[in-house]
């Protein structure tokens, strides 16, 4: 879980994130699930 939030953030302020990062992440760990 920390692991894909540190990815998460990775992503956000190095490259890029795509909706699907978002849902894996989501996926990892309900208590950050977002609603689409």
């Amino acid at each position: 879980v920390l692991r894909a939030v540190a990815l998460r953030h990775l992503n956000i302020g190095g490259t890029f994130i795509t909706d699907e990062s978002l849902f894996a992440i989501a996926a990892s760990c309900p208590h950050l699930k977002v609603n689409q």
